[in-house]
């Protein structure tokens, strides 16, 4: 189940750096979506247009 589980994780994630990735750089997208991640994770919203 731990493999599937980081799977969905992944698909998660890239999907994610996808749609970052239409509105600026693949590595800018990357580091945008860290940022968010770890924000949400804190409680914290983004309130980024780009946010999931």
């Amino acid at each position: 189940m731990g493999a599937s589980h980081t799977l969905w994780e992944y698909a998660q994630y890239t999907s994610r750096v996808r749609k970052y990735a239409k509105e600026m750089p693949i590595a800018e997208a990357a580091w945008e979506d860290g940022q968010n991640e770890g924000l949400d994770e804190l409680g914290i919203s983004t309130k980024n247009s780009l946010s999931t």
